[in-house]
């Protein structure tokens, strides 16, 4: 059931990229190719974690790559509609957003978010919602098989 749920979420994200950038103005190639490199951050961090922080939970992976994509892209789809001048009078939520990327500046790019979100949310949600019983099992089972790293840098 979960590797169906997964699956399915794949499918749906991968269909709202598809959505996004068959309806969306791309001014520029390079800024669309960053923001695809920028959605690889959330998974690596989150492998991160569950290699290196035997606390990490299923959850807390799953929020946190959900978080970190979801950022980037609503970061990315408001940048996208509301960063012309034209919305530094336009008032209401366009000339908010325009003051608020200016202020933020070369922050305002979403692969902050993408990397941010992930990096708070996983041991957050970690640390509030530890894994169940019958998880942990599964959960030593898999770190048993990873092996730990040496000093040397070699894996054991």
């Amino acid at each position: 059931t979960k590797l169906r749920a997964y699956k399915v979420v794949t499918v749906l994200y991968g269909s709202a990229a598809a959505v996004i950038a068959w309806l969306g103005n791309i001014s520029s190639v390079l800024q669309l190719l960053l923001l695809g490199f920028a959605m690889v951050v959330p998974p690596a961090i989150a492998v991160g974690y569950v290699f290196y922080w035997r606390k990490t939970t299923e959850l807390a992976v799953f929020w946190g790559m959900a978080s970190g994509f979801a950022g980037g892209l609503i970061m990315w789809l408001f940048n996208t509609l509301f960063d012309g001048a034209e919305n530094a009078t336009a008032g209401g939520f366009a000339q908010f957003w325009y003051e608020f990327i200016e202020y933020l500046g070369e922050w305002r790019d979403p692969s902050f978010l993408t990397l941010v979100l992930p990096l708070l949310v996983i041991p957050v949600i970690s640390l509030a919602f530890p894994n169940r019983e019958e998880d942990r099992e599964q959960s030593e089972s898999f770190y048993k098989q990873l092996g730990r790293i040496q000093k040397n840098f070699d894996w054991q």
